[in-house]
């Protein structure tokens, strides 16, 4: 069962498309907790309180952070090249990353106010 599982995962993938993305947005207030802290134990790292980091290495690349109301917390990490990201905060206390890795992958995420969420791209 779990191999035909993997199976159909893997043909419902955007494989084709040249890129892999997982999205992790929390189910219960637990996890929607447990995502907050790992975030906040970043942004004390980073020592972001409000407000956002994009770090790029690589060539090529885009990255737009669009924030609307306060407490809003993002980062847009890219490696590699080619990559293109818009990760948009409207409302107040969202927490956001979006993740790319490899070449040529693109993300366009939007949180509406108390949203915690990250996506994970690696592109080819």
């Amino acid at each position: 069962m779990l191999r035909a599982l993997a199976i159909t995962m893997l043909l419902a993938s955007p494989v084709s498309a040249g890129q892999v993305e997982w999205v992790w947005s929390p189910r219960t207030g637990d996890e929607a907790a447990a995502l907050r802290a790992a975030f906040a134990l970043q942004a004390l790292r980073e020592q972001m309180r409000s407000g956002g980091t994009l770090r790029q290495r690589g060539r090529d690349n885009a990255a737009a952070l669009l924030q609307w109301g306060g407490g809003n917390r993002a980062a847009i990490i890219q490696r590699g090249d080619g990559h293109a990201a818009r990760l948009t905060q409207e409302g107040g206390g969202n927490i956001g990353a979006v993740v790319q890795i490899g070449r040529g992958a693109r993300a366009d995420v939007t949180q509406r106010g108390g949203e915690t969420g990250v996506t994970v791209q690696i592109g080819w």
